[in-house]
């Protein structure tokens, strides 16, 4: 869903379209939920799923949602324009990770 909103209306957020963030875990079934999520795209060869995976890992923020303790749930997705945010061959790649509140430690 995020991947497709942020190419549709060519907004690479974790809010595209003015959709709030937390409206696709709340579709998915994630409602007062721990989430996270990670977005990355690349140009040509630089859309690879290796060179998104190697951004997020030097950033110390997206390396702390991915490696998060909490998480038992991930979704991954690509999606691939032939142009987006004026350039040719772009690929768009979105990580996304929960755990439902059922499944929360209680306080």
């Amino acid at each position: 869903m995020r991947a497709n909103d942020i190419r549709r209306c060519q907004d690479f957020s974790h809010t595209p379209c003015g959709e709030a963030f937390i409206t696709v875990f709340q579709q998915a079934g994630y409602p007062l939920a721990s989430v996270g999520e990670n977005l990355a795209w690349g140009q040509g060869r630089l859309g690879s799923a290796r060179t998104a995976m190697a951004g997020w890992l030097a950033s110390p923020e997206h390396r702390q949602i991915l490696f998060g303790s909490s998480w038992r749930d991930v979704g991954l997705a690509r999606v691939r324009a032939r142009s987006l945010f004026g350039r040719p061959n772009v690929t768009v790649w979105v990580a996304q990770f929960g755990r439902r509140a059922s499944l929360l430690p209680l306080p």
